[in-house]
């Protein structure tokens, strides 16, 4: 949330986004940081925000909902907005979207997508599939911390004949590597279990759910001691606080 994308080169460690268009004649979408409500300039990742005519008027007998969610306003009083929940950016004129604002992993402060953490485990072996979900999880001490359930495409006998260790490690390293976060969980399951919508679309809380009440089958899984790790930033504020003494 509120990150700034850039333009990369193909084969480069980034995620592909298709744009959704432009908005359509007489309705309007902007990108905002929903905190400040301000508008954001292109290129900044935000909460996509609507008006027009195709939008509703609330939900039926929802009335304090509704003001939150269908009468949206910025700082400067320009609205009413839905607040359609979804993040996205502009680029040129076309809209793109990039998950959803409940589904941002906040781990020591920092925001993570996790379409951007799911990618990256993915590919860290060829048995892995697509199908896999990174959500935040409460720790011992409070704080939250990451988990990474993973779907393994092979058959569950097959998978048995992995080197689940070797895998399980390479998703943890890949994942600190790229994205500046320790997962404290990796869980490898069965890509069939990992619970989709009618419409195919990854239940992440649901599937977070299931392997937290033991209703779904574990093939491997490894646990990471997070607690002691220092933020990024933090490392990053000691260095220069040392730099300049």
């Amino acid at each position: 949330l509120h990150g700034e994308v850039r333009l990369t080169e193909p084969g480069a460690h980034a995620r592909r986004v298709v744009s959704t268009g432009t908005p359509t004649k007489g309705s309007r979408g902007i990108i905002v940081d929903p905190e400040r409500r301000v508008q954001l300039s292109d290129d900044r990742v935000g909460e996509v925000w609507l008006s027009g005519a195709s939008v509703a008027k609330g939900y039926w007998g929802r009335e304090h909902v509704s003001k939150e969610v269908f009468e949206a306003t910025l700082e400067d009083g320009d609205g009413p907005f839905l607040r359609t929940g979804d993040l996205g950016f502009m680029h040129r004129g076309q809209l793109y979207i990039t998950g959803r604002h409940k589904e941002v992993i906040i781990v020591r402060g920092d925001n993570h997508a996790p379409q951007d953490i799911e990618a990256t485990s993915s590919r860290t072996h060829p048995a892995l599939s697509a199908a896999a979900a990174a959500v935040a999880i409460p720790l011992e001490d409070g704080r939250e911390g990451l988990a990474i359930i993973q779907g393994v495409s092979k058959p569950t006998n097959a998978a048995e004949a992995l080197d689940t260790e070797a895998i399980l490690d390479a998703i943890a390293d890949a994942v600190t590597t790229h994205h500046g976060v320790r997962p404290s969980r990796v869980v490898l399951v069965a890509s069939r279990d990992i619970p989709r919508t009618t419409s195919g679309k990854l239940r992440r809380l649901e599937t977070w759910r299931r392997l937290r009440d033991g209703e779904l089958p574990v093939l491997a899984e490894r646990r990471i001691d997070v607690t002691s790790l220092e933020r990024p930033t933090e490392v990053r504020e000691r260095l220069e606080a040392f730099l300049r003494d």
